[in-house]
């Protein structure tokens, strides 16, 4: 716009300009540096988190659909001059992994918006995961709406469970100890139930796992003084809270590993998490 205003649209300057910002945001970095291709991602992630837009405006106000969308728009042009493409969708995609998963996604509209901007852009191949990935989220919320439907599940539920099916090609790749362990018997009846009703009413050739170190648990307690709060954690975490409530002091180390089935390094990083 400015090149089209102020220099009368001149092509050697325009191409110039674009060749210069080419340069800018391709420059090698120093080891241990954040490139600029990582830069662009993480502002594309704050456009798209719930509440991102108030570090993004002067005023710490809320962006219109509008203004997100023309901030998108100018940023397609801008990812238009990253060469690191592949580093580009690999953070994006695990931003969007994390925002889907964790409920901090702005808009399933924004998201979609996105995804069709790289889309056109990059062709199917690139996007592919990313859009597997919404429409996991659509369809795991359809089947949600089913299964709470249906009868006796409230029966089983002492805990409220929101499940999401992943396709597990499409999702990042999570490491084998959150697979292997324990749940509080609370939160595994309703996995137990869940996965009944999946084999019976899903796709029965296809098998549940269960990540527990992505997903979201309201754990809500009281301390003694009476005051009640709310903290939000991974079901890793909400696991070693509960099998804490659940002794009388002290428990030793070796207690909550063992109880809810950790290796020593990752029950050190869990109650490290939860220590600060």
């Amino acid at each position: 716009e400015a090149v089209a205003r102020d220099f009368g649209g001149t092509a050697p300057f325009a191409r110039a300009v674009v060749e210069a910002l080419t340069e800018v945001l391709n420059h090698p970095l120093r080891d241990g540096l954040v490139s600029n291709t990582e830069k662009v991602a993480a502002y594309v992630n704050l456009l798209l988190s719930a509440g991102g837009d108030r570090q993004l405006t002067k005023a710490g106000g809320r962006l219109t659909e509008d203004e997100r969308e023309a901030r998108l728009a100018a940023l397609d042009r801008l990812v238009a001059q990253v060469t690191d493409k592949d580093v580009f969708e690999r953070v994006c995609r695990d931003a969007l992994a994390d925002r889907l998963l964790k409920d901090r996604s702005v808009s399933n509209d924004a998201e979609r918006s996105l995804v069709s901007k790289l889309k056109a852009r990059y062709g199917t191949q690139y996007t592919g995961k990313m859009e597997g990935m919404l429409n996991d989220i659509a369809a795991s919320s359809k089947l949600n709406d089913e299964y709470r439907a249906a009868p006796a599940v409230g029966a089983v539920q002492a805990v409220e469970f929101v499940p999401r099916v992943l396709t597990m090609g499409s999702w990042p790749t999570y490491p084998p100890h959150v697979f292997v362990a324990r749940l509080p018997a609370e939160m595994a009846a309703s996995v137990g139930a869940f996965t009944a009703y999946y084999r019976k009413h899903g796709t029965a050739e296809r098998k549940l796992t269960w990540p527990l170190s992505v997903g979201k648990v309201a754990v809500v307690f009281t301390n003694d003084r009476g005051v009640k709060y709310e903290l939000t954690a991974i079901p890793l975490q909400a696991a070693v809270l509960m099998h804490i409530n659940g002794v009388a002091d002290t428990t030793p180390l070796t207690a909550v590993r063992d109880s809810v089935g950790l290796t020593e390094l990752v029950a050190n990083r869990i109650l490290h998490s939860l220590a600060c």
